[in-house]
This record gives C-alpha cells, sequence and structure tokens, in this order.
C-alpha cells in the first residue's frame, strides 16, 4: 500500500544519506573516490607539470621531481646539516598548507621528510628548487593533522636555500 513519506523521513533519510557518502569515501555513481578522481601521483604530478608549463624537470630513481631554479654556491648541504630556508608547500591543486612568513626557518635536515633531504643537497647555499613529492617521499598514509594533506598527497614546495 502506498503511504506518503513525511517531510521529516525525507531530511533523515537526506542526512543519513549524505553521512554514508562522508563515511565511505565519497564514490560516486562509478564507484571511484575523490582521490581516484586526482589520478595516480605520477598522474598528479605529470599533470602539474603540464599545467605549469615546466619542462626541464628532473626524476630522481624515488620518484621525486625536481627544478632547480638556481643551482647556489658550490658547496651543497648533506642531510647531517641544519638548514635554514624559506619555502612555501602546497597541494597540486595550489592549496597552500605551510610557508615560512617573512623570517627565515632553520631545521636539521635529517628531521625533514625524506623529499627535502633528497632534494636541498642538489643546490648550494643561495640556491633555490621546486620539487614535486609523490606520497613515498612525503607523507604517505600518515599526513600532519590540522593540515589540508590528505593520506597520499602529491606536495609541491619552492625553496630557497639561504645558509647550511
Amino acid at each position: 500500500m502506498y503511504r506518503p513519506v513525511l517531510l521529516c523521513e525525507m531530511k533523515l533519510s537526506l542526512v543519513l544519506g549524505l553521512v554514508a557518502l562522508v563515511v565511505g569515501g565519497c564514490t560516486s555513481p562509478s564507484g571511484k573516490t575523490a582521490e581516484d578522481a586526482l589520478g595516480t601521483p605520477g598522474e598528479q604530478i605529470q599533470a602539474y607539470i603540464d599545467a605549469n608549463d615546466i619542462s626541464n624537470e628532473q626524476t630522481t630513481s624515488t620518484g621525486l621531481v625536481y627544478v632547480i631554479e638556481e643551482p647556489g654556491g658550490p658547496a651543497h648541504p648533506t642531510v647531517d646539516d641544519r638548514v635554514t630556508i624559506h619555502y612555501v608547500g602546497y597541494l597540486v591543486d595550489g592549496t597552500v598548507f605551510d610557508q615560512t612568513r617573512g623570517a627565515s626557518s632553520s631545521f636539521a635536515l635529517r628531521q625533514l621528510i625524506p623529499a627535502w633531504q633528497e632534494a636541498l643537497p642538489l643546490i648550494g647555499k643561495g640556491g633555490k628548487i621546486k620539487i614535486l613529492a609523490p606520497p613515498n617521499t612525503a607523507y604517505g598514509n600518515n599526513p600532519p593533522r590540522g593540515t589540508p594533506i590528505t593520506a597520499q598527497s602529491v606536495l609541491v614546495f619552492d625553496i630557497a636555500l639561504i645558509d647550511f
């Protein structure tokens, strides 16, 4: 027998449906999640390179992609050095998640993500580098809390090496 759906039942169904979408990974009718729509890390990196007209990129054995914008001086830091830098970190969609503001920041290179440990020794004091860090060289499945970085995010960094 036909029973009219009450407005409150419709609202409850809508809310439950939205909760299921969020909890279930926001799948589309095709079964793909929002992350799938971005593609694999390699596809995301290539799309970023294409969209930003980058033509002089290099790729390391770990999949890290970099562009040396300024080589800097002849001496290069090692993973054992403390580096002083200016940087901006953002997602491939341009969302900035971290940056130095005005003053430079200093870090023990050994304590930073593998992408930085690999990339910063490629430039000298005064050098600048852009890196596209696939998840295996960044945070993988363990993104920092309180940031827009999700599991398996490709990260982009513009870094200027001030000193080491």
